[in-house]
């Protein structure tokens, strides 16, 4: 759907600082309302009809979802889903993180049914360029969206092989990044070395030294599924990159925990 600027003007009060979200490099994020009361997000950035190309044509339930767009000689803008609970940044490192192990590896799961769409599913496939959890989302029942497009791009038809080989693998290693935020509940790349040198080492019982301990359980099946998890992440962060999963491989091994 195609925005007037007066519209998008008046559904963020102006863009009011009270309703700004984030301010990049590259975008500013506002909160909206239109006409018809729907909540969205506007986002302000000159790179607006690229990543609309690109997400355009990635309709996934965890991917955010584009509503509209608005484009004229001063300022782009796009129009997309509300997701109200914030990012998975917000959460898992706050000092009072809620986020069980659980709910943890559903997020996991998700983003890597997310990624394995873009790489594997779109014609042709679609690299993010920028997995973090500052741009994972979580929507009202927790459920996690891929957001952030402004440096994906499409893979290049005409240089195969090896140069989208080596993307995907980049993208690989940035997910095994994010999943060992999710075990350890830490930015901290030396501790997500840490922790796949234990898994490597086949030394299980260390891993709950660098576990995050906010999410401290006892019971037996949370214990598989976050050493799977750990697991998982440690593949994926495989030093040599032809050695690294795909992401249909990681995303098969994530559902069968």
């Amino acid at each position: 759907k195609v925005f007037s600027p007066q519209v998008l003007r008046e559904a963020t009060d102006k863009f009011s600082s009270s309703n700004l979200i984030s301010r990049g490099r590259r975008a500013c994020v506002y909160r909206a309302k239109l006409p018809d009361e729907q909540q969205v997000v506007v986002k302000k950035t000159k790179l607006a009809r690229d990543e609309l190309l690109v997400i355009s044509s990635a309709s996934h339930f965890n991917i955010v979802g584009v509503t509209g767009y608005c484009f004229n000689r001063k300022e782009n803008f796009l129009v997309l889903e509300y997701v109200p609970n914030g990012s998975l940044a917000d959460h898992l490192f706050s000092n009072a993180s809620t986020l069980a192990w659980s709910s943890r590896l559903r997020i996991a799961v998700q983003v890597s049914s997310a990624l394995e769409f873009l790489h594997s599913y779109v014609e042709p496939s679609i690299i993010h360029g920028n997995v973090s959890s500052e741009n994972i989302l979580l929507d009202k029942s927790w459920n996690a969206k891929l957001a952030g497009f402004g440096s994906s791009r499409r893979s290049c038809v005409k240089r195969v092989g090896s140069h989208n080989f080596g993307l995907k693998a980049d993208e690989v290693y940035r997910f095994g990044g994010l999943v060992m935020e999710l075990v350890i509940g830490d930015r901290s790349s030396s501790k997500a070395r840490q922790a796949c040198e234990v898994i490597e080492s086949g030394k299980e019982e260390m891993l709950g030294l660098v576990l995050d301990r906010r999410c401290g359980s006892n019971d037996a099946t949370d214990k598989r599924a976050v050493l799977k998890l750990a697991e998982v992440g440690a593949w994926c962060m495989t030093k040599e990159a032809k050695e690294r999963p795909t992401m249909v491989e990681v995303a098969l091994a994530l559902r069968q925990v």
